[in-house]
């Protein structure tokens, strides 16, 4: 899998806790029949790697971030920096 994403940092739950947090985005692949995907690991957010698939490789793109910008939010955590302050990762 090629990685042009990769974050390695911490994550403030909705208890006030920190974890880490490693996020991998691969590069857009094709698959004949199901189009274009990036492939997405984030144990913090799903054990098994996930995929999202767009129409061309800029929408699998913008569909990965989005799927872990949905997924945190679900879990209601965050990215924080070294000091504890909340971050915005510029998503594609």
């Amino acid at each position: 899998m090629k990685v042009p994403f990769e974050l390695n940092a911490k994550v403030k739950g909705a208890n006030g806790s920190l974890s880490p947090i490693i996020l991998r985005i691969s590069a857009p692949e094709f698959e004949e029949g199901r189009g274009h995907f990036c492939t997405i690991e984030c144990p913090f957010i799903r054990e098994k790697e996930m995929k999202a698939f767009g129409v061309d490789e800029n929408q699998a793109i913008e569909l990965a971030f989005d799927l872990v910008r949905s997924l945190l939010a679900h879990k209601e955590a965050f990215i924080v920096d070294d000091d504890g302050n909340r971050i915005e990762v510029p998503w594609a």
